[in-house]
């Protein structure tokens, strides 16, 4: 069994995949688009950085079923949220 490092954060692809699917998409949907990339992404490693980045106001996530979400980008009138800048320093938690 092979492992590869993957240079992105997973924060910054789950940023670009929400953009090219304008801003939403259900977490079902985002985590089969993000296995394209990380095939052994789980659900549970989705979710808790989801939660990170619900708490820092850059996405939006609302229950639609029992087992289904709905992730949304925060906007500001209809544009992508400008105060959250992709800074690496922060990811890095220095």
């Amino acid at each position: 069994m092979s492992s590869s490092w993957n240079l992105t954060p997973l924060k910054n692809e789950i940023i670009v995949t929400l953009v090219k699917h304008q801003g939403e998409l259900l977490d079902t949907d985002l985590l089969r688009n993000l296995r394209k990339s990380r095939p052994e992404l789980s659900k549970h490693e989705l979710d808790r950085t989801l939660i990170q980045l619900e708490v820092r106001s850059v996405i939006y996530v609302e229950r639609i079923k029992k087992t289904q979400n709905k992730v949304t980008l925060r906007t500001d009138n209809g544009v992508i949220n400008t105060t959250f800048q992709i800074n690496y320093d922060q990811y890095l938690g220095e």
